[in-house]
């Protein structure tokens, strides 16, 4: 009873140091560095909500959203969900961390992270101003994303919970990809046995063609899910 209590302290006391940024985030389709200083005045700027994955036309654009600063300021981080394959992230004006990719042709797959924050970021009495600014690569990644949403997290939280919170997210998006795995078992398996039958009967070459063509498509979506789980 009494680990289960300090347990439960512990996690009360990492609920409370937490701040969620869930919900209304100001959008510019202006790129201007200036948007990530924390006094810009945006309260004329339109509002899109995350988490939410919605595909843009605009090359660069920016999300800002303001909340109250967290409690404690040691060993913050901020949590961002599969907004963008691509991202700078700022924090008060401090640039706190980006996907490595940022303004490239190639980029990685979208994935949840956590980005530490640093204490000098945080002003007391002031609102933390978390900006995001986001490279639309215009990537398509086919049948292996159809229908994946972005689920978050979106947090300053301490590095236990933050750590947690993109472990679930991570899990959740493997989850969803689980149709994929059934659709390669398939694929292969009735490519295999379609190559047996034209071993027996080698005069029938469309049953080579078509086991190779399902074989081949399989091991495509193996590539697919390989690049999903590595990142």
């Amino acid at each position: 009873m009494k680990t289960a209590a300090l347990l439960l302290l512990a996690v009360a006391a990492a609920a409370a140091q937490s701040v969620n940024l869930s919900g209304p985030w100001k959008l510019s389709l202006v790129d201007d560095p200036r948007w990530a200083q924390p006094d810009v005045d945006d309260s004329g700027w339109p509002t899109v909500s995350l988490p939410q994955r919605t595909p843009r036309s605009e090359r660069v654009y920016w999300l800002r959203r303001a909340v109250p600063p967290p409690a404690s300021v040691r060993q913050m981080r901020v949590t961002v969900g599969l907004m963008s394959e691509s991202y700078q992230i700022y924090a008060n004006g401090f640039h706190i961390g980006d996907t490595r990719d940022f303004g490239k042709p190639a980029v990685g797959f979208f994935q949840p992270r956590s980005f530490a924050l640093p204490p000098e970021a945080i002003r007391s009495g002031s609102p933390l101003v978390i900006s995001l600014r986001i490279w639309n690569t215009g990537a398509r990644w086919g049948s292996l994303t159809n229908g994946l949403a972005d689920r978050g997290p979106y947090w300053v939280t301490s590095v236990e919970h933050a750590d947690a919170e993109v472990e679930a997210a991570e899990t959740s998006l493997r989850l969803a990809l689980t149709p994929v795995f059934i659709v390669i078992a398939g694929e292969c398996g009735i490519g295999a046995c379609l190559l047996l039958l034209w071993l027996a009967e080698r005069d029938r070459r469309e049953l080579l063609y078509f086991a190779l063509y399902l074989i081949a498509t399989g091991l495509s979506l193996v590539l697919g899910i390989w690049v999903v789980f590595t990142g």
